[in-house]
């Protein structure tokens, strides 16, 4: 029970910082918001690993979202700062609404 009350923290915790990320960019805060988006991406990597260690996700939903992350990088290679907010909103957001929602089930 307590290894699930970490990954819930940690999915509360990766959408809260979505947030922040996505306003970073918005205010063309790009200093701040690209180290803060490679830790945010390191995280996710690490709640991906949890979900398959504890069994809780397929490796091919894991390896979707692997997919959109590399789109993600190169968004950031194209410097297309839109792109990465959209994609936190709509891609990110969503994935971790829906883990946050069955952990709590």
């Amino acid at each position: 029970m307590q290894d699930l009350k970490l990954g819930i923290d940690l999915i509360r915790n990766l959408s809260l910082r979505t947030n922040t990320l996505c306003q970073l960019f918005i205010d063309g805060n790009i200093e701040e918001g690209l180290p803060r988006l490679l830790m945010f991406s390191e995280d996710i990597v690490v709640l991906m690993e949890w979900l398959l260690l504890m069994e809780l996700e397929k490796e091919e939903t894991i390896i979707e979202l692997n997919f959109k992350l590399k789109s993600l990088i190169e968004s950031i290679e194209r410097e297309d700062y839109d792109f990465i907010t959209d994609f936190l909103m709509n891609e990110i957001k969503l994935i971790l609404n829906y883990w946050e929602k069955t952990l709590n089930d």
